[in-house]
């Protein structure tokens, strides 16, 4: 399930894993399989990841309030947990441990959501403009194209294009209408309905964290 880093079984590895139960949860079994993880067991690190998956996207889903999303963070801390390895103490449990690096990359997650609205603000109010200004710059930086790019690619064709040559390839108004061989104001159009339905996801996203948020 999760890609790279340890690869091969230690002798020991394989003798935890004959040993270790398949039913229960108790830190005992959780430490006996970390064990066997960390030196080198791939399988035992897949049975960490089934035994405490649902656990891990509960806890992402009442943090970020979407389930696709919570599914996601899960997947980012479980890998986020197989780099680290070498950073666990079997002595504490793995559980708490999982789960603290679960609520980090939920942390994580919704902060990149904050920029995300902040960047579709900036880009709405510049909609208009002719010139490369604040907005299509924060939009090209590096740390933020990604963020914007997640949105973009939600978008109908129309809409990506236009997003993306705005403000991802700095392109003017009249340029992009020249490379789309369509009218100012399509583009303009076209720009107004793109970022007023990636404003609209980020809206159901932080309305669906508010409401999971309120289960806790």
């Amino acid at each position: 399930m999760i890609g790279g880093g340890r690869t091969g079984e230690e002798d020991w590895g394989v003798r935890a894993l004959d040993v270790v139960e398949e039913t229960g949860r108790s830190s005992t079994v959780d430490a006996d399989l970390a064990r066997a993880a960390q030196a080198g067991s791939r399988q035992a690190f897949d049975r960490l990841v089934v035994r405490h998956a649902d656990d891990v996207v509960r806890t992402a889903y009442v943090i970020v309030g979407d389930p696709d999303d919570a599914n996601d963070v899960a997947q980012d801390a479980f890998i986020s947990a197989y780099r680290g390895l070498d950073g666990y103490q079997p002595t504490a449990p793995f559980g708490a441990w999982l789960h603290r690096i679960a609520v980090n990359r939920s942390y994580d997650y919704l902060r990149r959501r904050q920029r995300q609205g902040a960047l579709i603000d900036g880009m709405m109010a510049a909609s208009s403009g002719a010139e490369e200004d604040a907005a299509v710059r924060d939009a090209r930086r590096d740390d933020e194209r990604a963020a914007v790019r997640e949105l973009i690619d939600e978008l109908d064709p129309k809409g990506r294009a236009v997003v993306a040559l705005r403000f991802l390839r700095g392109m003017s108004i009249k340029e992009v209408a020249a490379t789309l061989d369509v009218p100012e104001g399509t583009v303009k159009r076209r720009l107004h309905d793109a970022l007023k339905r990636m404003r609209a996801r980020l809206t159901a996203a932080d309305a669906a964290g508010e409401a999971a948020g309120g289960l806790t």
